[in-house]
């Protein structure tokens, strides 16, 4: 105690290990920054070691105490993280040197939810009543889809996550609410009785897909901006938002002021764009287009050059910190105050390239939530997204996979 202690300037210790630490409540961080000790107001933080007695010795060391709630992301902003407990008690959050992701709340996520639904067989003949082939059902399954997947992915990789969307009151909302309920993500729909849940049916033959069934309503709702006053309410219990924007009507209306409530929150603000109006994202953290999108904007680059520059141009147009473009098998290329940064793909065999970008967005926000630098979060979402593409429709990727990929 007494080191973490005189370590000073940006230095977080941690102590004790109940559930109010995996929760992220922060009642179990003290943080010693700027010679001050920031504590909360809590009795007992671990068995022998009181808050009176942190306190104490901090008085002995002549460092000044302050008592206030200790947001978690202002232990993910310290340099190093001191730890108390045993292994079985304390979760590590940060460890120095060596970003391992296990708390924070990367939410809201916001947007459109929709169902993946996927039927699967065998195509054996060519229909009699028309030249199409007629495929014989074996197996039919459900996954989230949207910001749904942006959640799953969040939260597979051990993030807590908080998910707002619009969906109607239908078989398929049924279905896709049961499948969050199995997942430890909140979930604040949305309700519109005069919508339809967004659904996309995909029929299989073999890993090939054959067709895509889309029932969706799109600018219809009203529900959105009367909901806003609920969306804000949930911002000052998270540390980062990420919004998936599919240009449906749903995002667009309210984004301006999500963008503008999280920043007076100090809030990061992670966005998938898509439209042909990226000026709804300025003031944002990070503007995450693919190739197509970042050309809808700003136009075709006839050479690297000029990429850089339309890059570089559009991000200060935005005011936002970071541009990701993801080039797909050409890579990624970041944008910062620092310059243009390129990102080699990592060469696998595409099988299903649905849910990539999700994948990129999800990771790339978790990393930089938790405190990683955001070009190391770059490549670790790069080496996410081609694992990926190696499985069937929107999938999520485990702490324990990246790590694995990223040493190979």
């Amino acid at each position: 105690l007494t080191d973490a202690l005189k370590c000073g300037f940006d230095e977080a210790l941690i102590l004790g290990g109940d559930d109010s630490v995996n929760e992220g409540s922060g009642e179990n961080f003290f943080l010693v920054k700027d010679n001050k000790l920031i504590t909360p107001d809590l009795v007992t933080v671990l068995d022998g070691i009181t808050r009176k007695t942190v306190i104490d010795l901090a008085k002995d060391l002549d460092i000044q105490t302050e008592e206030r709630k200790i947001k978690i992301q202002e232990v993910f902003d310290c340099d190093e993280a001191f730890f108390t407990g045993t292994a079985a008690e304390v979760t590590p959050i940060i460890q120095v040197n060596d970003c391992k992701i296990s708390d924070g709340k990367p939410g809201p996520v916001t947007k459109k939810l929709q169902l993946d639904r996927y039927w699967t067989g065998k195509v054996n003949r060519i229909s009699p009543e028309a030249p199409v082939p007629v495929v014989d059902i074996t197996e039919t399954f459900d996954k989230p889809g949207g910001a749904a997947n942006v959640a799953k992915n969040l939260a597979d990789f051990g993030m807590d996550v908080t998910l707002v969307g619009l969906i109607g009151d239908d078989e398929t909302s049924d279905s896709l609410k049961s499948l969050i309920s199995k997942t430890n993500i909140s979930f604040h729909p949305i309700i519109d009785k005069k919508i339809r849940t967004t659904l996309k049916l995909r029929v299989i033959d073999q890993n090939q897909q054959l067709l895509r069934i889309d029932h969706e309503d799109v600018n219809i709702s009203k529900k959105i901006k009367s909901s806003y006053h609920d969306i804000k309410e949930l911002l000052s219990d998270c540390d980062g938002v990420v919004i998936s924007d599919y240009d449906k009507g749903v995002v667009k209306p309210i984004i301006y002021n999500i963008i503008q409530d999280a920043n007076h929150l100090g809030l990061m603000t992670f966005i998938d764009p898509k439209g042909n109006d990226f000026s709804v994202y300025e003031s944002s953290t990070l503007v995450k287009p693919n190739l197509s999108e970042f050309e809808l904007i700003m136009g075709k680059s006839n050479n690297p050059n000029e990429f850089e520059d339309n890059g570089k141009n559009l991000r200060e147009k935005l005011k936002i910190k970071y541009l990701l473009v993801t080039r797909g098998k050409d890579g990624m290329t970041l944008f910062s105050e620092k310059g243009a940064q390129f990102f080699e793909s990592v060469k696998k065999d595409v099988f299903d390239v649905t849910g990539a970008g999700d994948t990129v967005i999800s990771i790339l926000s978790s990393c930089i939530i938790a405190g990683e630098s955001v070009g190391e979060s770059v490549r670790l979402s790069n080496i996410a997204a081609s694992l990926s593409v190696l499985k069937l429709g929107s999938t999520s990727v485990s702490q324990d996979e990246l790590e694995n990929a990223s040493k190979e």
